[in-house]
């Protein structure tokens, strides 16, 4: 599981500096699949547009916060 931790964290730093005001579709749904592995849910996506900016800023920051533990 460390293993994965560290892989999933390298891939997560990558998608993270990427991530500026916009995030392409690719580093959404690595940042989905982060998310459902690390929160212990289904994957699902949050809607993909600005109108839900704040529940994918929300999604951003608890990937973050699995990987500053």
């Amino acid at each position: 599981m460390e293993q994965d931790k560290t892989l999933d964290k390298k891939t997560w730093d990558e998608v993270h500096a990427r991530i500026n005001s916009e995030i392409t579709l690719e580093d959404f749904k690595v940042m989905c699949e982060l998310h459902a592995k690390y929160y212990n849910h289904k994957y699902s996506e949050p809607n993909f547009c600005s109108c839900n900016n704040k529940e994918i800023k929300r999604w951003i920051k608890q990937v973050n916060e699995v990987f500053e533990k």
